[in-house]
């Protein structure tokens, strides 16, 4: 009897309380002052075969749970002159 009811339950359960919710606030996700941004490495020039100027920072996508933030690096890379 379990064997039968158990997917049916976990069908009901997953579906019916995310019916019509808003996963994402696109007002929020479209606002770059939310990516709290930390410079890691300022601009700074980078030798080679195509000289450029590179800046590292970090970006906070949100919180994995409460109190810890989950940051993505990103690295800009642009031509030297």
């Amino acid at each position: 009897m379990f064997k039968i009811n158990i997917p049916i339950l976990l069908t009901v359960f997953c579906t019916f309380p995310s019916y019509g919710m808003k996963v994402f606030d696109m007002k929020e996700i479209r606002d770059p002052s939310t990516l709290q941004i930390k410079v890691l490495q300022d601009w700074h020039p980078v030798n080679g075969v195509i000289e450029t100027r590179q800046k590292l920072v970090t970006i906070n996508m949100g919180d994995l749970w409460p109190g810890q933030e989950y940051r993505i690096p990103v690295r800009m890379v642009v031509p030297a002159n």
